[in-house]
């Protein structure tokens, strides 16, 4: 018997229905995550959206920060042998999104 529960599709929702080519979906993805969460909107709404999904939200060093963005968002599950993720990094001033920008990958050992 086979458990439902394995065939059950556990990407992110903004992350679901990509192309199986990275190349190809990177480009997608960073468009629905522009889409959804465009410039001036609020980041209370983009976090608790984020958290529902069950992304691990962290601050960065703008810095350090290839594009300057000052936090990101994680979410990733394993699919034999390699980790899938997805990524949302922005930065925002008085609760008002100023930058956002989405990658879409995997880690194989």
């Amino acid at each position: 018997m086979v458990s439902l529960a394995a065939c059950k599709d556990e990407s992110p929702q903004i992350g679901r229905n990509l192309p199986n080519a990275f190349a190809e979906a990177r480009p997608i993805f960073d468009q629905r995550v522009k889409a959804r969460f465009p410039i001036g909107s609020s980041e209370s709404e983009l976090l608790g959206e984020l958290r529902r999904e069950k992304f691990t939200v962290t601050s960065l060093d703008q810095k350090s920060s290839p594009y300057g963005y000052t936090k990101q968002a994680t979410a990733e599950i394993a699919r034999f042998p390699c980790r899938i993720w997805w990524l949302i990094s922005w930065t925002a001033e008085a609760n008002k999104i100023t930058a956002i920008g989405g990658m879409y990958g995997s880690t194989c050992p």
